[in-house]
């Protein structure tokens, strides 16, 4: 399920207030943010390693 569907999802639940679907939307957006970075980290260190480039 993907993100956007997962918000969707969440929102139709009767008993999430807005207040606790802020929260959700807030942790979906950092969890994807961490994501990126992570790729981004192992990304660079696979380029570094092929050309013996020091980090």
């Amino acid at each position: 399920m993907t993100q956007p569907a997962r918000a969707r999802a969440l929102s139709r639940e009767p008993h999430v207030d807005c207040e606790q679907f802020r929260y959700v939307v807030v942790d979906l957006a950092m969890t994807d943010c961490l994501d990126s970075m992570e790729r981004d980290r192992q990304t660079f260190q696979f380029f570094a390693r092929a050309f013996r480039v020091r980090d």
